[in-house]
């Protein structure tokens, strides 16, 4: 269930358990064996679902773990200037091994960046990637222009979760996802990576959807970003 479903879900579970409650006072009044039996059980049921989502509703709305280029020491050259106004986004998978958890993230933050100083590009490609356990880490500065995708790179911000071909998002990532479509532009971010404006309103497509970009990335993952965007 998306956020929206989750909050529907937990007012109609409270409003259940308000009436079981109040089912089962009148029961215990009367001192009816059977139906304290029974509106137990349903009280009961309530409670559960009551705190399932609530819970549920918490690990959508929760912060992620952040990590970024500048605690890392990371420098930046703009070889290919400044980003411009932001107005496209692409998803990307790293046609590599998955990165489980925050500290694998960083080696891949630190290989990504080493590499596109190697091909002369001045430094990592992503503005955010996210490892499998949720962890976001921003690496290239929201100013700078990167080599995400040939030719569109003008205004455009890069997502990426490290895999590979038939690799999919982990339920953690699909929540770092919804978690930066909602909240990128919002203080949440520290201001060096911070989207100008909501990134909702930017126009997504997966890497090998943009024209003259004949390349897997980002495989599976493109049913799951375009479906955890939407949700």
């Amino acid at each position: 269930m998306n956020l929206k479903q989750l909050k529907k879900s937990e007012r109609d579970w409270k409003r259940k358990h308000t009436y079981r409650q109040a089912r089962l006072r009148v029961a215990r009044a009367a001192n009816h064996r059977e139906r304290i039996d029974h509106w137990t059980k349903l009280r009961d049921e309530a409670s559960w679902y009551l705190r399932r989502r609530r819970q549920q509703i918490r690990e959508h709305t929760a912060t992620p773990p952040i990590v970024t280029s500048a605690q890392l020491g990371l420098k930046f050259q703009y070889v290919f200037g400044t980003k411009g106004r932001v107005v496209r986004g692409a998803w990307h998978y790293t046609a590599g091994g998955r990165r489980a958890n925050r500290k694998a993230l960083i080696d891949e933050m630190r290989s990504d960046h080493a590499y596109h100083i190697s091909k002369g590009w001045g430094g990592g490609s992503y503005e955010a990637m996210i490892a499998d356990d949720g962890t976001i880490g921003f690496l290239n500065p929201m100013a700078r222009k990167s080599a995400g995708v040939a030719g569109h790179n003008s205004g455009l911000v890069n997502i990426c979760c490290p895999g590979t071909t038939g690799d999919r998002l982990s339920d953690a990532q699909k929540r770092s996802v919804r978690w930066l479509r909602d909240n990128w532009h919002t203080t949440k971010v520290p201001r060096a990576y911070r989207l100008p404006r909501s990134a909702r309103s930017l126009s997504w497509r997966g890497h090998n959807e943009y024209p003259g970009n004949p390349t897997g990335c980002p495989g599976a993952m493109l049913a799951d970003y375009k479906r955890t965007w939407t949700s």
